[in-house]
């Protein structure tokens, strides 16, 4: 893995995503996000709290930052419970830390499966699983700077 430099939270270039994450809270946060950009390139740092929220809000906060004249690297700060969208932005960040506690939940997509069969939901409960592993281990690196070994196995 080539060496990055650490990202530190700066909380002079920090937005607080609280709550679930729609355009509305992108639209609360689009003056703060212009005003960063025009003063630096310098990364914005993300504080989050959610349950999550859209998806698609959540690309459009990350595309906002990093898009432009003056695009930004994102840092982000998982606080006390980060969840699905929000956890999507801590894994999609330039660099991401969680305080001591902190719950991350991700899930995969939802998918409407029609009749549940006993093959379809081995196939599902392979597929999660494999990506469960899958991020464990984006996350293990993105966080703690190393790889995830599973202690389970």
């Amino acid at each position: 893995m080539p060496n990055r430099p650490v990202l530190h939270p700066n909380p002079d270039r920090a937005l607080v995503l609280e709550g679930a994450i729609t355009y509305d809270l992108l639209e609360k946060l689009l003056l703060d996000i212009h005003r960063f950009k025009a003063a630096s390139q310098e990364p914005i740092t993300l504080y989050i709290q959610s349950p999550g929220g859209h998806i698609e809000a959540a690309d459009q906060l990350l595309a906002l930052i990093r898009s432009g004249a003056n695009p930004c690297p994102v840092v982000s700060v998982a606080t006390t419970y980060t969840a699905s969208a929000a956890a999507l932005i801590l894994s999609q960040s330039d660099y991401a830390w969680a305080y001591p506690g902190c719950q991350l939940v991700y899930h995969g997509p939802r998918l409407n499966t029609g009749e549940m069969t006993r093959e379809l939901a081995g196939d599902i409960q392979r597929n999660l699983g494999s990506k469960a592993d899958d991020l464990a281990r984006t996350f293990a690196l993105a966080i703690f700077s190393e790889p995830y070994e599973d202690q389970t196995k």
